[in-house]
């Protein structure tokens, strides 16, 4: 797990214990919701954990641990979080984010845009975007050969659009 994906775990604890001590001093009253606060918190961190929505916040994206595939027999390979497409260029500079080290396993929100190119005999180049922990990378679209780039600009703008 990254440090974010911890230190957020920590932030909902001690927000949780904080609002344990709160309903403490109000009394007989406060005391009926300790329960219900753990709950709220447990279930916060849980889904987190498991990369699934939480019914009382469904827009906030959660991180789901991706495993990006081996370098295998390609001569080049790597792998970028996309978060924009610049159509002044025409190959891997084109698609804007940070890369992220093959074969390693990565902490990404939900819904996120990865490209993983490979370069053997031919280039080649995948579009995914993050779906849940069950499934991983969900394969959107790819393709082969010299203009893998502007073939793939349109695809991932449209997936970086709908997030």
């Amino acid at each position: 797990m990254t440090d974010d994906f911890l230190r957020a775990d920590r932030d909902d604890a001690v927000q949780a214990l904080q609002d344990i001590l709160a309903a403490l001093d109000d009394g007989s009253q406060g005391r009926e919701n300790i329960r219900e606060i753990a709950s709220r918190a447990f279930t916060k961190i849980a889904c987190r954990r498991m990369g699934v929505a939480n019914p009382e916040i469904p827009d906030k994206p959660y991180h789901v641990m991706i495993r990006l595939p081996d370098r295998r027999d390609s001569v080049k390979c790597w792998a970028k979080r996309v978060i924009a497409v610049n159509r002044d260029e025409n190959h891997g500079y084109a698609f804007e984010g940070p890369f992220l080290a093959i074969g390693t396993t990565v902490s990404l929100p939900r819904g996120a845009v990865v490209l993983i190119y490979r370069l053997s005999v031919v280039a080649s180049a995948l579009l995914y975007q993050v779906a849940d922990s069950d499934t991983g990378l969900a394969p959107i679209t790819g393709s082969v050969g010299k203009r893998w780039a502007r073939d793939l600009m349109g695809p991932c703008e449209e997936l970086l659009r709908r997030r």
